[in-house]
C-alpha cells in the first residue's frame, strides 16, 4: 500500500519547466484545497498555527517517516469526518502537492477538529496534551532493525537533499529581492493614494455582501475564537513538482474581480495586497492567500462569496460573475514610459531565479522520494490500517 506519486516522474521535464508566473491548477483535489505553508524567499514559510493550533477544538498530532502512509492517513480521515457531515478543509504540503499536510474539520455545530503532519520542517508537539491533542506515532508500525541497516543510505540522501533545499532556497531569495524591486519601481508610476482609497471602498463593499450572504456562502469562515480575522491560506505553492495552484480559496465566490495589470504585469499584487490590509484593519472575516515567492504580499483575497486575484491565468470559479479591475488608471503612463524595460528586466530575473530554484527542488526530490521507498518497506501497512480505522471510528466521537 505504498503512495503513489499521481504519476509524477521526478526526472522528468514537469518538474524542471522555466517559470514564467504562471502556475498549473492541481488536478483532482478537493474543492477546499490549500497549502498551509510555503517555499518562499524569506525561506519555510508556515501557517500551521493559524490554521490547526489556534481553530481547533480537538487536534491530531501525526508523527512519522517519509513514506510511513501520514498523507493515505489525513485522506481517510478527512473522508471519515464528510461522512459525519462536516465540511472538511484539505491542506497539501507546499514541497509534495500530491501529499496532505493537514485538514479541519468544521462539524454542522461549528465547532472544530483538525489533523497535521508534525514533522519537519512543520515539527509540533503537543501543547493540550490530552485536553485537546492527541498524538499518533507511525513509527510504532515501522521495522527499525531494517531501517538500521539503511542508516547510512538515509543518511546519505538526508544530506543530498538538504544541499538541494539549501540551493532552491538561496534562488528563491534571489528572486523575491528581484521581484520586490521590480514592485518598488511599480510603486514610483504609481498613485498610491488613489489606489488605497480604491481598495478601502472595495474593502467595505466586500463586507457589506460578505454580511448579506455570510449564512448562505459556501467559503468556510475561521471561527469567532481565533486570534486573527483574516486567516492565511495559499493558494499557489513552489514545490518539487513546480509551481502548482489549488483552487480552495475561490470556492463557491459568486463574484469574483480579476486583476487586469497588463501595463505592469504583477503589479495588480499591490491592490489585493491594500485591500487585504484594509480588510484586516476593519476585522473583515476573511482569507488571504500570500505570495510564495513574497510573503508580504497578497495574491488573493476572499470575503464571504466575493474573490478578489492577481494570479496571471486563475481557473475561475464555475458559475461566478467576474469583473475585470483595472489597473491603468493609477498609473503615470509617462512615466511608465521610462522605467518599463527596467522593470520587465528585472520581473524577468526574477522568474528566471525561481526557474533555477524549481530545478533544485525537482533534484531534491530524487533523494525525497528515495527515502520514501526506505521508510515504506519497512512499514507494516496492514497493521497501521487497521490502527488508522480504528481512530477515525473514536477521533470525531467527543464533537457528535
Amino acid at each position: 500500500m505504498k503512495k503513489k506519486n499521481a504519476g509524477f516522474d521526478p526526472s522528468s521535464d514537469s518538474g524542471r519547466a522555466e517559470f514564467c508566473g504562471r502556475w498549473r491548477p492541481a488536478v483532482g483535489a478537493p474543492p477546499l484545497s490549500y497549502f498551509a505553508a510555503s517555499n518562499s524567499g524569506c525561506g519555510f514559510v508556515s501557517y500551521f498555527d493559524e490554521i490547526f493550533r489556534e481553530r481547533c477544538d480537538l487536534r491530531l498530532i501525526i508523527k512519522g517517516g517519509p513514506g510511513t502512509g501520514k498523507s493515505r492517513m489525513l485522506f481517510e480521515l478527512g473522508k471519515c469526518a464528510e461522512e459525519l457531515g462536516a465540511q472538511v478543509e484539505y491542506y497539501f504540503c507546499s514541497s509534495d502537492p500530491d501529499s496532505l499536510d493537514g485538514i479541519v474539520a468544521r462539524m454542522p455545530d461549528g465547532r472544530t477538529a483538525g489533523a497535521q503532519d508534525a514533522t519537519a520542517p512543520h515539527a509540533e508537539e503537543a501543547s493540550l496534551p490530552g485536553a485537546r491533542d492527541s498524538i499518533f506515532d507511525l513509527g510504532a508500525f515501522w521495522n527499525a532493525a531494517q531501517l538500521r541497516r539503511s542508516r547510512a543510505e538515509i543518511g546519505r540522501l538526508n544530506l543530498e537533499k538538504s544541499r538541494a533545499w539549501r540551493q532552491a532556497f538561496g534562488c528563491l531569495a534571489a528572486a523575491r529581492e528581484l521581484k520586490e524591486a521590480a514592485l518598488e519601481l511599480a510603486r514610483g508610476v504609481i498613485d498610491s493614494d488613489r489606489l488605497k482609497k480604491a481598495a478601502y471602498r472595495a474593502a467595505q463593499d466586500a463586507r457589506r455582501r460578505a454580511c448579506r450572504t455570510e449564512i448562505s456562502s459556501a467559503l468556510p469562515l475561521p471561527p469567532e475564537k481565533r486570534l486573527h480575522s483574516a486567516l492565511h491560506t495559499p493558494h499557489l505553492s513552489l514545490g518539487m513538482k513546480g509551481a502548482v495552484s489549488l483552487g480552495g480559496i475561490g470556492y463557491g465566490a459568486r463574484e469574483v474581480f480579476v486583476m487586469s495589470d497588463e501595463l505592469l504585469p504583477g503589479s495588480g499584487e499591490l491592490f489585493v495586497s491594500a485591500l487585504a490590509e484594509c480588510a484586516g484593519k476593519e476585522g473583515n472575516r476573511c482569507r488571504v492567500s500570500p505570495d510564495p515567492l513574497c510573503p508580504s504580499f497578497t495574491t488573493a483575497f476572499a470575503c464571504g462569496e466575493v474573490f478578489f486575484t492577481a494570479e496571471r491565468g486563475a481557473v475561475l470559479p464555475d458559475g461566478a460573475v467576474c469583473h475585470r479591475v483595472g489597473m491603468r488608471r493609477f498609473i503615470d503612463l509617462s512615466a511608465l514610459r521610462s522605467m518599463n524595460n527596467d522593470y520587465s528586466r528585472l520581473c524577468e530575473l526574477s522568474d528566471k531565479a525561481v526557474g533555477e530554484a524549481l530545478r533544485a527542488m525537482s533534484r531534491a526530490s530524487l533523494a525525497h522520494f528515495a527515502l520514501e521507498d526506505i521508510y515504506s518497506t519497512a512499514m507494516d501497512f496492514d497493521a497501521k490500517e487497521a490502527a488508522v480505522h480504528r481512530l477515525c471510528e473514536d477521533f470525531f466521537t467527543p464533537l457528535l
